[in-house]
């Protein structure tokens, strides 16, 4: 992520509380469709075997995300895609996922 987009989603996640459109906006361009893409590659997890059939994908959907908005916000500098990759994994292994 780009330190301007980095700074956009602080500023935006500040604004939400008191600017109701600037969180439906937000969701609709960046939160549902990565929600949407997460959603069917857990979904595809689950189907092929690789995550239980009793995985609640939602409340998982939420565990990486809080995980993932975390990472995004707290980082004081972009890590390389290499360093994405090793964090992805160690996310997933500590999820039992991996």
């Amino acid at each position: 992520m780009q330190p301007e987009a980095q700074k956009f989603t602080a500023h935006a996640i500040g604004a939400m509380p008191g600017y109701p459109k600037v969180l439906a906006v937000y969701k609709k361009q960046f939160i549902e469709p990565w929600r949407n893409a997460m959603r069917k590659a857990l979904t595809a997890a689950r189907n092929s075997g690789a995550l239980p059939r009793a995985t609640k994908e939602e409340v998982l959907l939420d565990v990486i995300s809080g995980a993932v908005m975390h990472r995004i916000l707290m980082r004081t500098q972009a890590p390389s895609l290499n360093q994405e990759r090793v964090w992805v994994k160690a996310l997933l292994r500590q999820l039992g996922l991996n």
